[in-house]
């Protein structure tokens, strides 16, 4: 039995090193979004890859619909299970979260591997955006990192490289988490950045003064899904529908020869990622720079939500 690598990717940075994996180990890569609609997933193999992106690293760090993902993920016996979680600077718990969440399956995450994939905005350039509301140039942006994003792509094929190793070798017990001092500060910072997160994602959510008054009956869950209604479109759009081929849960509608979003938004940012006119945008993406991975196309993406193209063949 071929190992199987299951995947979540937006930009296509975890599509990039779910392959890079898959090749060295000769593993299948399947998609996530592409089995959401399955009752239950049963994978036939012994070795099980998860790949994917942390999201809100302050509530958990695994993707809304990565965790449905594992909701679903039936394992029949012992496997051997191994993780990498990309990110852009903060990990935060996601590998002992999703540690804990295999324990209360029954399974044991072997591996559990952090790697930093992009090169965000600098403090200077968001402080400039929220002081002084200063538009920034993404394209300027991407140049003058791109000697930094370059450092951070070879060290993401050393830390791929060292993965495969470990897998090759069943190695077990191998975990990327904060440090003790780093895990000390979160304890004492996390209650106040939960909140300002929360209250970031109510505002993003746009709740009417009524359902303000119960706020609180909202859950983590509902006010993602919500955040959708503080994308705005520019006159650049022309009614292209890329947007909706490249959102992996179908929130996406074009109506009027515009997009139109549904409020069951999973916040991965796809559609601003892949506009080719750079026509979305809003506060729920005024900190994030516009980028995907330069060896991923916009079909691989289209491709990667496909229910009946589940697998990627390598």
């Amino acid at each position: 039995m071929r190992p199987i690598i299951y995947y979540f990717t937006a930009t296509g940075s975890s599509l990039v090193i779910a392959i890079d994996i898959a090749e060295e180990i000769n593993g299948v890569v399947i998609s996530i979004p592409s089995l959401k609609d399955e009752v239950s997933i049963k994978p036939d193999a012994d070795t099980i890859g998860l790949v994917f992106p942390v999201y809100y690293s302050n509530n958990g760090g695994i993707p809304l619909i990565v965790q449905r993902f594992l909701d679903k993920l039936v394992c029949q016996g012992a496997k051997y299970i191994f993780a990498v979680c990309t990110h852009s600077g903060a990990p935060g718990y996601t590998i002992e979260n999703l540690r804990e969440t295999l324990q209360q399956k029954g399974q044991h995450l072997a591996i559990g591997i952090t790697i930093k994939t992009t090169v965000p905005y600098s403090v200077g350039t968001k402080l400039r955006m929220t002081l002084f509301h200063k538009e920034v140039d993404d394209k300027k942006e991407l140049q003058k990192d791109s000697h930094e994003q370059q450092k951070v792509y070879e060290k993401c094929k050393e830390k791929v490289r060292n993965i495969t190793e470990h897998i090759l070798n069943r190695d077990k017990d191998i975990y990327e988490t904060p440090g003790r001092l780093r895990r000390y500060l979160s304890k004492v910072i996390q209650p106040l950045s939960r909140y300002m997160f929360r209250v970031r994602y109510e505002n993003l959510a746009q709740l009417s003064d009524d359902k303000r008054e119960n706020k609180d009956n909202f859950s983590f869950e509902d006010l993602i899904h919500s955040a959708d209604k503080s994308f705005q479109l520019n006159h650049n759009c022309i009614g292209c529908g890329i947007c909706a081929q490249v959102c992996p849960v179908e929130n996406i509608k074009i109506v009027n020869n515009e997009p139109t979003w549904l409020h069951k938004c999973e916040t991965c940012y796809a559609c601003y990622e892949w506009c080719p006119n750079e026509a979305i945008y809003g506060e729920i993406v005024a900190y994030n720079k516009r980028y995907h991975h330069p060896d991923v196309k916009v079909s691989d993406i289209i491709k990667n939500n496909s229910k009946t193209n589940k697998e990627v063949i390598i």
